[in-house]
Protein backbone atom coordinates (compact mmCIF):
# COMPACT_ATOMS: atom_id res chain seq x y z
CA UNK A 1 0.00 0.00 0.00
CA UNK A 2 3.17 2.28 0.89
CA UNK A 3 4.76 2.08 -2.59
CA UNK A 4 1.03 2.37 -4.24
CA UNK A 5 0.90 5.76 -2.25
CA UNK A 6 3.95 6.93 -3.56
CA UNK A 7 3.36 6.09 -7.02
CA UNK A 8 -0.22 7.78 -6.97
CA UNK A 9 1.47 10.91 -5.16
CA UNK A 10 3.94 11.18 -8.06
CA UNK A 11 1.59 10.32 -11.27
CA UNK A 12 -1.51 12.31 -10.49
CA UNK A 13 0.38 15.74 -9.97
CA UNK A 14 2.24 14.69 -13.17
CA UNK A 15 -1.00 13.55 -14.90
CA UNK A 16 -3.30 17.22 -13.97
CA UNK A 17 0.04 19.34 -15.35
CA UNK A 18 0.03 17.34 -18.45
CA UNK A 19 -3.74 18.12 -18.64
CA UNK A 20 -3.64 21.48 -17.54
CA UNK A 21 -0.76 22.56 -20.46
CA UNK A 22 -2.41 20.41 -23.30
CA UNK A 23 -5.81 22.19 -22.55
CA UNK A 24 -4.05 25.97 -22.58
CA UNK A 25 -1.91 25.27 -26.10
CA UNK A 26 -5.36 23.76 -27.68
CA UNK A 27 -6.98 27.02 -26.54
CA UNK A 28 -10.69 25.00 -27.03
CA UNK A 29 -9.84 23.50 -29.94
CA UNK A 30 -10.96 19.94 -30.26
CA UNK A 31 -8.56 17.31 -30.67
CA UNK A 32 -8.36 15.41 -33.82
CA UNK A 33 -7.85 12.04 -34.33
CA UNK A 34 -4.09 10.92 -34.92
CA UNK A 35 -3.42 9.51 -38.90
CA UNK A 36 -1.26 5.89 -37.96
CA UNK A 37 2.10 6.43 -37.90
CA UNK A 38 4.69 3.42 -39.31
CA UNK A 39 8.16 3.61 -39.83
CA UNK A 40 7.80 0.86 -43.01
CA UNK A 41 7.68 2.03 -46.46
CA UNK A 42 4.73 1.42 -48.14
CA UNK A 43 5.82 0.56 -51.43
CA UNK A 44 9.06 -1.58 -50.75
CA UNK A 45 10.87 -2.28 -54.38
CA UNK A 46 14.14 -4.63 -53.71
CA UNK A 47 15.31 -3.19 -57.21
CA UNK A 48 15.82 0.11 -55.25
CA UNK A 49 17.99 -1.32 -53.03
CA UNK A 50 20.08 -3.14 -55.03
CA UNK A 51 22.18 -0.35 -56.17
CA UNK A 52 22.48 1.02 -52.29
CA UNK A 53 26.15 0.61 -50.78
CA UNK A 54 26.45 1.00 -46.98
CA UNK A 55 29.37 2.56 -45.40
CA UNK A 56 32.00 0.96 -44.02
CA UNK A 57 34.19 1.86 -41.05
CA UNK A 58 37.07 -0.35 -40.50
CA UNK A 59 37.25 -1.16 -36.54
CA UNK A 60 40.14 -2.95 -34.09
CA UNK A 61 39.54 -6.31 -32.94
CA UNK A 62 38.67 -4.65 -29.39
CA UNK A 63 36.34 -1.99 -30.68
CA UNK A 64 34.40 -5.07 -32.51
CA UNK A 65 34.45 -7.42 -29.30
CA UNK A 66 33.58 -3.81 -27.26
CA UNK A 67 30.60 -3.47 -29.51
CA UNK A 68 29.29 -6.24 -29.80
CA UNK A 69 29.20 -7.11 -26.22
CA UNK A 70 27.30 -3.98 -25.53
CA UNK A 71 24.35 -4.87 -28.45
CA UNK A 72 24.22 -7.96 -26.49
CA UNK A 73 23.53 -6.37 -23.34
CA UNK A 74 21.39 -4.23 -24.51
CA UNK A 75 19.48 -7.20 -26.84
CA UNK A 76 20.02 -9.87 -24.71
Amino acid sequence: QNELDKYRSVIRPATQQAQKQSASTLQGEPRTKRQAISAEPTAFDIQDLSHVTLPFYPKSPQSFHNIRGRILLVFL
